[in-house]
């Protein structure tokens, strides 16, 4: 997948698997925390966002995960604001199309 990244993000490596997992988790839990019970949110957690599972998607080479900062990376006071997973290809997960880029994920801190 060849695109052109912005400056506040950053491709997620699989040597940060517990990092994303960790932003994924607190994102999820701010945004869907009001409407779901925390038994359900903690089954979630096991079964879409367990290390294992992160790390296999992380190795699908149709599949692409970013850290979103809140600044250009560069910028000394830049924090990870959220993630974003995109797919092309067989790892689409709603329309498959081979010419299509689908945005699977997008979460953001609430603080940004």
């Amino acid at each position: 997948m060849q695109i052109t990244i912005p400056d506040n993000m950053q491709k997620c490596s699989l040597t940060q698997v517990a990092l994303l997992r960790d932003i994924a988790i607190e994102t999820y839990q701010q945004t869907f925390a009001e409407s779901n019970s925390e038994a359900l949110l903690q089954k979630y957690y096991q079964e879409s966002l367990n290390i294992n599972l992160l790390s296999t998607q992380l190795q699908n080479p149709e599949s692409e995960f970013y850290f979103i900062y809140s600044a250009p990376i560069s910028d000394q006071t830049a924090q990870i604001a959220g993630f974003l997973k995109l797919n092309v290809g067989s790892a689409q997960t709603d329309i498959a199309d081979p010419d299509a880029l689908e945005v699977e994920k997008i979460y953001l801190d609430q603080k940004f």
